[in-house]
């Protein structure tokens, strides 16, 4: 993830042999909604997108379950998240 000093985040990912980039820009938030509305709608949305790209949900977060660090010496791996 690459974030920009402009307002945008980019995001790199490969899913299936397919490259995804998801650009992120900060457009400001329209004060017309409340606050549990923007936050419902952000975290629906983030959720969303964590599951198309197959992050794996282990309690509320999500981890990327393609990019493991084996710690064999503890029998245990290690989820970028």
């Amino acid at each position: 993830m690459k974030s920009l000093h402009d307002g945008r985040t980019t995001i790199n990912t490969a899913v299936e042999n397919d490259n995804y980039q998801i650009t992120l820009t900060d457009m400001g938030i329209d004060s017309t909604y409340g606050d549990n509305e923007i936050n419902s709608f952000y975290n629906a949305f983030f959720n969303l997108i964590q599951r198309k790209l197959k992050f794996m949900m282990i309690s509320r977060k999500f981890y990327d379950a393609k990019d493991k660090h084996p710690l064999t010496q503890h029998q245990c791996e290690v989820l970028k998240g």
